[in-house]
């Protein structure tokens, strides 16, 4: 197994992250046309209407991204569609394929719920360790005790 280059990470991360916020974008347009409806007319119904629309539309947003995030590496074996382009995947740190627990653990708990509490500095060090440690693994690969390695 060889350790996947941190080039290759951090590109099939910015690779999935435009996937990701294009769809999450087309989700959430409903919602940003209601915003500027109602910033023109404020009536109730148009405030209403907007506060439904957004929790509607946010949790559709919540659920793609779990679902890009953690269901999709599992049904391919470790791998996004920025991984499988790149040519990389997860995998435990002994070898073996990444469970649905792992995978939660590690892409919730470790990227999405730490990015949100540090404000989105941990991308940075995340970013920084990657690409200076030996064996590039971040603070949510250990988390997980994960690996990312290229696919042969």
């Amino acid at each position: 197994m060889q350790i996947a280059r941190a080039r290759h990470r951090i590109a099939a991360y910015l690779f999935d992250c435009a996937i990701v916020y294009s769809i999450s974008i087309l989700i959430l347009a409903r919602p940003l046309v209601l915003l500027i409806k109602t910033l023109n007319s404020t009536t109730s119904i148009d405030v209403i209407n907007l506060f439904i629309n957004s929790i509607v539309s946010g949790g559709i947003v919540l659920i793609f991204i779990i679902f890009y995030c953690v269901i999709i590496p599992y049904l391919f074996k470790g791998q996004t569609i920025g991984k499988k382009f790149f040519r990389i995947k997860i995998v435990k740190i002994d070898g073996s394929n990444v469970s649905l627990g792992t995978l939660f653990v590690r892409e919730i708990i470790g990227k999405i719920l730490v990015d949100f509490i540090c404000l989105g500095t941990s991308v940075i060090a995340d970013g920084f360790v990657l690409v200076n440690s030996e064996n590039h693994l971040t603070f949510y690969d250990v988390l997980a005790s994960t690996m990312v390695v290229d696919v042969v």
